[in-house]
């Protein structure tokens, strides 16, 4: 990641970091407000899953100029999350409901540059996880498009 990149990127988490569990409620909103099928891959009760979202967030912008080092974390999320049910092309909904939400609790900080260095870094942890994702849809024989499984 570039210097720029992740300065923009870390400059804009600590000034959002006192806000995360809003931000995490909200951007859960926009998934499923633009995915409503999505609702029945998540557990009733989200407070955990909020916690732990809003935990990978914090971990993505304080370490973005070492987003390498986290690869095989990403790739075991993405391998993990491919077991829950979610999909190639739910990563795509997912990364824009992200960026709206940064943006959208932002405010006058969402500068061209500071949306850029977002969108690089919701690229790079969404690859990483994809390819997580896809060695686990190999080795399991699992499809990682097409039919989600049923809720229990």
């Amino acid at each position: 990641m570039k210097p720029s990149t992740a300065k923009r990127v870390r400059e804009t988490y600590t000034a959002l970091a006192d806000r995360t569990p809003q931000m995490v409620e909200a951007f859960y909103r926009r998934v499923f407000a633009a995915r409503p099928d999505l609702v029945a891959i998540f557990p009733p009760d989200m407070s955990r899953l909020q916690g732990h979202f809003g935990a990978a967030l914090a971990l993505i912008a304080r370490n973005v100029e070492r987003i390498d080092a986290l690869e095989q974390p990403l790739m075991s999320m993405g391998a993990r999350h491919l077991g829950y049910g979610v999909k190639y092309e739910d990563y795509p909904i997912v990364g824009e409901a992200l960026l709206a939400t940064l943006e959208e609790f932002a405010g006058v900080l969402w500068t061209p540059e500071v949306a850029a260095a977002w969108k690089d870094v919701v690229s790079a942890v969404s690859a990483a996880m994809l390819r997580g994702a896809a060695v686990a849809a190999w080795e399991s024989e699992r499809p990682l498009r097409g039919q989600r499984r049923s809720a229990p």
